[in-house]
């Protein structure tokens, strides 16, 4: 899956994405749990307790954090295999 701006959205990334219910639109924010084939499971910010949701349409989700730790061990794998 990808963000609105072509980067690869993976476990542990802080996201951003729209959500409208009737004429009401606003921004919910929250860390990515998994990447399913057609949805993305995340754990979404909320005053106390989070709530985990699924985002169908990834393409208007926005990265604003990336997890380090993930974002090390593909930089190593891939200096490893000589990419």
């Amino acid at each position: 899956m990808i963000d609105v701006l072509g980067r690869i959205i993976g476990e542990g990334d802080v996201v951003t994405y729209p959500v409208r219910q009737g004429s009401y639109l606003w921004v919910n924010a929250g860390r990515v749990l998994s990447v399913e084939s057609d949805h993305i499971r995340v754990l979404k910010y909320e005053e106390g307790e989070g709530r985990v949701v699924s985002v169908r349409n990834t393409e208007n989700v926005t990265i604003v954090e990336r997890d380090i730790a993930i974002v090390d061990r593909a930089c190593m794998t891939d200096t490893l295999l000589g990419v």
